[in-house]
């Protein structure tokens, strides 16, 4: 998004979708346009991904996320389709 102010975090995290890796391209935080107006939830991570192709679909699929040694729980679900 042009002109917008972001912070990415220092790590890169790993994305699994229903067990496939993702593509991650955006961890961090996203607070302020160029002018300083302030949107989304400050303080919120924001983590961008392109699912791999061939990746599980479904209304109900695993989602985890690995950084720096710590997983996320093992029931969090994410609806993908094609």
């Amino acid at each position: 998004m042009p002109g917008v102010i972001t912070s990415q975090t220092l790590t890169t995290p790993t994305v699994l979708v229903g067990g496939t890796p993702a593509q991650v391209v955006f961890s961090g935080l996203v607070g302020r346009d160029a002018n300083g107006k302030v949107f989304g939830f400050v303080g919120v991570y924001q983590i961008n991904i392109i699912i791999a192709p061939g990746t599980k679909t479904g209304d109900a699929v695993s989602l985890q996320i690995q950084m720096n040694g710590i997983t996320s729980r093992s029931d969090v679900t994410i609806a993908v389709s094609n």
